[in-house]
């Protein structure tokens, strides 16, 4: 933790890896360091300002695309802030490097992109030379900082601390990001076959159901449909019959109507076409 001002209590913090346990963390110790400034004596307004820096190589917050983010007890709904002395930051350099990629921010215009560029420098040989130009014509301050660097770089002891704190990071991230690619593939593997067993349900359910509905709207369908064709079968076989039965009775008329007219059955069946036996069983009925 950091004094750079006494009426001001500052915590920076770098992470490498997420965790996944940040917002809680860095709320935490926040509020450890707010709370022990109590002492017997003071007053409330005693206490003094407590800023937490977390400086992450991480995306925390995808709801936004900004790199510098600063929280305060705050009620969202009035946007009326209770109280600044409790304040937390989160840089994420994902984003920084992004923009700075994207030329949306300008190390030489901006003395807190600069300073966070040099976190970077060691790995990006682009970043280093930008940096180390402005800091050769433009900063002072950050000139100081490479000659430093460059100062413990020559030192076997501290680079060699360095190495060893570099392949405990890299080993750490590595792992962390297995970790990751493993739950990914994991749940990608259990939504696939979830989708499976899905559709083998469904389509089994979807079969008996429709089976069901099909053997019932097959039985509806079948009763009206037959009504249907029995009411025009019956109708079509009834004027059938109706007219085989009208032409016979019509035809006995005739025939008896010629007889009481005085012709004989065989001069009635020269007539009519008919033979003789015939118009002797027509005239019987």
């Amino acid at each position: 933790m950091e004094r750079l001002n006494p009426f001001i209590d500052l915590k920076i913090e770098i992470q490498i890896n997420n965790k996944y346990d940040m917002p809680v963390r860095t709320l935490y110790y926040g509020s450890r360091i707010f709370s022990d400034q109590m002492k017997e004596s003071m007053t409330y307004t005693e206490l003094k300002q407590t800023i937490t820096i977390n400086i992450v190589n991480f995306k925390q917050f995808g709801s936004t695309d900004a790199y510098h983010t600063r929280f305060e007890l705050f009620d969202s709904e009035a946007k009326v802030t209770l109280t600044d002395r409790l304040q937390i930051h989160f840089v994420e350099l994902p984003k920084l490097l992004s923009k700075w990629q994207q030329k949306e921010v300008n190390p030489r215009e901006d003395r807190l992109v600069r300073w966070l560029l040099m976190l970077e420098a060691v790995e990006d040989e682009t970043i280093f030379n930008e940096l180390e130009e402005i800091a050769m014509t433009e900063d002072p301050m950050l000139k100081e900082a490479f000659e430093k660097w460059a100062e413990m770089s020559s030192d076997p002891e501290t680079k060699y601390a360095y190495e060893a704190r570099r392949k405990q990071v890299l080993d750490e991230f590595s792992m962390v990001r297995e970790a990751e690619i493993r739950y990914e593939k994991g749940t990608a593997e259990a939504e696939a076959k979830g989708i499976a067993e899905g559709n083998v349900e469904g389509r089994a359910e979807g079969r008996a159901e429709g089976r069901v509905e099909g053997r019932a709207e097959g039985r509806v369908e079948g009763r009206v449909e037959g009504r249907a064709e029995g009411r025009v079968k019956g109708r079509a076989e009834g004027r059938v019959e109706g007219r085989v039965e009208g032409r016979a009775e019509g035809r006995v008329d005739l025939l008896r109507a010629m007889l009481q007219n005085g012709l004989t059955m065989t001069q009635i069946a020269k007539m009519t076409g008919l033979t003789l036996e015939e118009v002797e069983r027509v005239c019987k009925l």
